[in-house]
């Protein structure tokens, strides 16, 4: 809400808001709340996340960040503040299934996912080579050549799988 406020107008499909309001809303996170609470009933809008929830992960973020509490925020907790903020997001700037279009530029962002292993090519590099141990784990080295680096193995299964007399 703090950089939605601290836009120019312009950048906010030409909302202005007073002086005296903005630097009331800007106090702090609850007067923020008032801020969004002031927007949704102009917009004539309604809460998609009650306000009670979104201080409640407020209030967690703070004691994770400043109260000392070493431990690990839960899911619930991520869950309302990741919904909250999406939708508030969404709400002020007029992004329209901003969760939706996040998932979608996140996948887009994704490498595209390895091809399958091959059973040839496992069998003929695994002739050719022994078992890799690791830390008391026993591998073959088609796996583990799979793993690190796909176009290598690929061009060591063709290799030694047309070597091998069918």
């Amino acid at each position: 809400m703090a950089a939605y406020l601290s836009l120019k107008p312009i950048q906010r499909r030409n909302r202005s808001y007073p002086t005296e309001d903005m630097n009331k809303w800007m106090a702090n996170y609850h007067t923020k709340l008032d801020f969004l609470d002031y927007e949704i009933t102009a917009r004539k809008a309604t809460w998609v996340v009650d306000r009670t929830h979104i201080l409640w992960c407020h209030d967690s973020r703070n004691e994770q960040y400043h109260g000392g509490y070493r431990g690990v925020p839960e899911k619930r907790d991520l869950d309302i503040a990741r919904r909250a903020a999406l939708w508030i997001f969404g709400f002020l700037f007029d992004v329209e299934n901003a969760d939706e279009r996040l998932a979608l530029a996140i996948a887009q962002k994704l490498p595209p996912p390895a091809p399958e292993r091959n059973p040839a090519y496992d069998t003929a590099i695994d002739g050719a080579y022994e078992t890799i141990d690791i830390e008391g784990h026993t591998y073959s080295t088609s796996e583990i050549l799979y793993s690190l680096d796909y176009e290598a193995y690929r061009e060591l299964g063709i290799e030694l799988s047309q070597a091998q007399p069918s």
